[in-house]
Order: C-alpha cells, then sequence, then structure tokens
C-alpha cells in the first residue's frame, strides 16, 4: 500500500470495525482492549458488546476513555453467536475485525490485513496465522508450521479447519449475505466461515498477527459436550448437500468420532 495507512484519521482510509464480545470478560480485559488501542493503524472503531457481566468489564472498558470505543451492552445473556450478530449491528466500517477478550493482537494486524486488501481489490476474506500462548508472550508458540491454502478452500477447512477468528478481517459486504447462526455457542465461526468458502475465496496471510490465549475456561475445552452437539448436528444437517457437490467428509467425521470419545471419557471417568 503506498499511502501511508499507520496515520489516523485519513479521509481516504477505510473504517475498520473491531468487534468485541464480553460476557465476564474483566481478567484480560485491559491486555486486550490495549492490544486494540495500540494498532499502528488508526482508523477503527471498537464496537464493544457487553453480554449481561456481572464483573468489572463496563468499568475497565469506560476507563480507556477513547472515542473510538462505542459501548453497547445486552438486557439479558445471549448465546456467543447472537451476541456477535448484535454487535454487528452497530459496526459502520467497511471491512470487519474480531477480537476476544482473553487473546491478543500484534500491533500491526490491522495495516498489514489493509495492505493485503490493497494489494487484491477482489478480496473479501482474509486470516493469518497465530500464536497460541498460556499466561505471557514470551511462552508462545506458533501455532501453523505449513503455509495454509488461500482460494477455494472449503475441502481444506472439512478435512482440518484453520480459520481463527481473532485472525479474520472480512469486507462488510459479506454479512449483507452471511452472519453467524444465532443458536451456537461454539461453532459459530466454523459455520459461518465455511458457508461463506462455498461461494468466496478465502486468503490466508503467512504472519502470526493475533494471540490466542489456551486457559481452562475455553469453552472448546470446558465444554465439550456443547461442541459435540453443535458440531454433530451441523454435520447432519449439512452432510448431503456438502457430498452432493463432491467434497469428502471423512475427517470431519473423524473428528467427530474423537470429540465423543473425549466426552464420554469427560463424563464418566474424568469428573
Amino acid at each position: 500500500m503506498k499511502t501511508n495507512i499507520s496515520t489516523s484519521e485519513n479521509i481516504d482510509s477505510p473504517l475498520v470495525s473491531v468487534i468485541m464480545n464480553c460476557h465476564n470478560g474483566q481478567k484480560f480485559l485491559k491486555e486486550a482492549i490495549s492490544s486494540i488501542i495500540n494498532q499502528t493503524y488508526k482508523k477503527f472503531e471498537l464496537i464493544f458488546f457487553n453480554n449481561f457481566s456481572s464483573d468489572q468489564s463496563e468499568n475497565i472498558v469506560k476507563n480507556f476513555n477513547d472515542k473510538r470505543i462505542k459501548y453497547f451492552e445486552s438486557e439479558g445473556y445471549l448465546n456467543l453467536y447472537q451476541a456477535r450478530n448484535e454487535a454487528l449491528k452497530y459496526s459502520k466500517g467497511e471491512y470487519v475485525t474480531f477480537l476476544d477478550t482473553d487473546d491478543l493482537w500484534e500491533d500491526n494486524k490491522i495495516e498489514k490485513q489493509l495492505e493485503f486488501f490493497e494489494k487484491n481489490k477482489s478480496a473479501k476474506i482474509l486470516y493469518t496465522n497465530y500464536y497460541l500462548f498460556t499466561h505471557s508472550k514470551s511462552d508462545k508458540k506458533i501455532f501453523f508450521k505449513t503455509q495454509k491454502s488461500s482460494g477455494k478452500i472449503t475441502q481444506e477447512l472439512l478435512n482440518s479447519y484453520s480459520v481463527g477468528i481473532i485472525t479474520t478481517m472480512v469486507k462488510k459486504s459479506v454479512f449483507d449475505k452471511y452472519n453467524f447462526k444465532n443458536n451456537y455457542t461454539i461453532i459459530g465461526d466454523y459455520d459461518f466461515y465455511l458457508n461463506c468458502s462455498l461461494e468466496y475465496p478465502i486468503y490466508y496471510l503467512d504472519l502470526p498477527l493475533a494471540y490466542y490465549r489456551w486457559h481452562g475456561e475455553n469453552l472448546s475445552n470446558k465444554r465439550v459436550d456443547v461442541y459435540y452437539k453443535e458440531l454433530n448436528e451441523w454435520y447432519q444437517n449439512n452432510k448431503k448437500k456438502l457430498l452432493s457437490l463432491g467434497f469428502s467428509l471423512f475427517n470431519l467425521r473423524l473428528v467427530l468420532f474423537k470429540l465423543y470419545i473425549k466426552f464420554v471419557l469427560k463424563k464418566f471417568f474424568l469428573k
């Protein structure tokens, strides 16, 4: 990108909407918001959607006193992906990104992704590599050791799902046609990006631009029962269509089998 996209409030630069959903996320919230505020690209809005929190999350976010932070809250608790949809209604950016309250971004995350979109005008969805960490960035481990594919990657995603929502940047126009399913708690992004992949090329940028925090409260680890139930229902609802389009579901069935074994072990032996 030839223009200086790191300068703030350039009238010709696109507005980026950052969606952050929060339910009792005070523990890591200040660190997560700081990683947005410290972006080298300054023309963004943070849509902070407080999903019926009872902790100090509201006070933490309001203490930032930054005009780019737009605060909204629900009147009752919503499923995560219903809350994401509600937050999206308030977004005004040309591009949309997501960060959860326990995760982090590299300072140049938005900048690097906008550079890609500037060079690839037809692109609508972009994701990147990322780090896994537990306590601090010093214990980080890169997630993808090999280059991922770009383009029509539906089969690759069915074989081994690889799109981390906190790494994605999506043109807002995509949400005119697709959104998250309100009933999902865990696999909403899986469903969304797989559906999108049937229509749009999905591009991969091999830079680790986000940090996914692995801890005991990660829903996919804590609620294996919900994870298995949602993914199995998704499989049952979509297998006929996907098989008719020529896709293989062998790997997905294997994932379901492993999840079921994990669910049974956790329920009966690992209490």
